[in-house]
């Protein structure tokens, strides 16, 4: 699937590209991105790329939404084309975020919570995940 989708964004680099596999719809990389910022779905770390993938139920819902925000879109079923929206300016750049920068927080935050796992003293590691969440609401993330 991965290499349909290269072989698509070479024509469609601007298109969120929507593939239907089994009960889901799932995107890679930078399509992965807007889906992220729009709907803050969960983006899964593959190595050399990202995914995001979300039920076959809330494809309308989905779709509305990109049409909302002028982003063009494909959805790919069977390795065909069954629905594709192009209407307007396309705001996709928008909403891309580097792939790269992504999986690069990832790892980041990979390592720290491995590193935390590694500590065998219950009471360090309660310590340093109270350290953490004190900087975040300081800085009113959580």
């Amino acid at each position: 699937m991965i290499d349909l989708f290269r072989i698509l964004k070479l024509e469609y680099k601007e298109y969120v590209i929507l593939f239907k596999c089994g009960s889901f719809y799932i995107t890679f990389d930078s399509d992965a991105t807007v889906l992220n910022n729009i709907f803050n779905y969960k983006i899964v770390d593959m190595k050399n790329n990202i995914k995001v993938g979300f039920p076959l139920k809330l494809i309308e819902n989905c779709l509305m939404n990109l049409r909302d925000k002028s982003i063009y879109y494909l959805v790919i079923e069977d390795k065909k084309i069954i629905d594709k929206y192009h209407h307007g300016r396309n705001k996709y750049h928008k909403y891309v975020s580097s792939v790269f920068d992504i999986v690069s927080l990832n790892n980041r935050l990979d390592k720290i919570i491995n590193k935390i796992k590694l500590i065998s003293d219950n009471n360090k590691k309660d310590i340093i995940i109270s350290e953490i969440e004190k900087l975040l609401e300081c800085r009113q993330i959580m």
